[in-house]
């Protein structure tokens, strides 16, 4: 007997080589090109819109920020959404109820974004291996483990940082940095 698969079947397997790809086309690569000029609380307002069909009934989410609609930076788009999208789907994959909310503000050098939840939380003996490859906390959970170790790779390469602010016990929070280029 000759077994065929369907798409629908190789979907998973496809989204498992496009995110290894992903992951190893990002770990090869210096710094980033930054050539994009963005509008953080637009891109920002876009990518809460986009998640909103991942988030259960009961969960809100909201963006917070304490910059100027006008506010722009230099930076490659496409590698800032990966980031944000991948932390948003984190939290909407682990909130069943509460909030979730994108918090954005900057200083005269650094941008900061924070994705906090109200979920399940992470375990602060767990902070550093949830950016490790396949490292899942909760193995019935959807998803590879793959995300937050290409949120890290993204983060550094656009000359920023990502961390887990084991301080917060309400759920999770990631607190994202990335330096502020001048808009020429």
């Amino acid at each position: 007997e000759i077994y065929t698969l369907s798409l629908h079947d190789a979907l998973p397997i496809l989204a498992y080589i496009d995110a290894m790809l992903e992951l190893s086309m990002n770990e090869a690569s210096g710094m980033a090109q930054k050539d994009d000029t963005v509008q953080v609380n637009r891109l920002m307002r876009d990518l809460l819109q986009e998640n909103e069909p991942n988030v259960a009934t009961g969960t809100i989410q909201k963006l917070n920020s304490q910059l100027d609609d006008s506010f722009s930076i230099r930076t490659n788009q496409n590698m800032l959404k990966r980031m944000v999208n991948a932390l948003l789907d984190n939290a909407a994959k682990y909130t069943s109820k509460g909030q979730i909310v994108l918090k954005v503000s900057a200083d005269t050098t650094m941008l900061t974004l924070v994705v906090e939840d109200t979920g399940s939380g992470i375990p602060a003996s767990e902070a550093e291996h949830i950016f490790e490859r396949f490292f899942k906390i909760d193995s019935f959970k959807s998803g590879l483990g793959l995300g937050l170790p290409l949120c890290r790779m993204i983060a550094t390469r656009l000359g920023g940082t990502i961390s887990l602010d084991s301080s917060y016990k309400e759920g999770a929070r990631f607190v994202v940095t990335l330096p502020i280029e001048e808009v020429k």
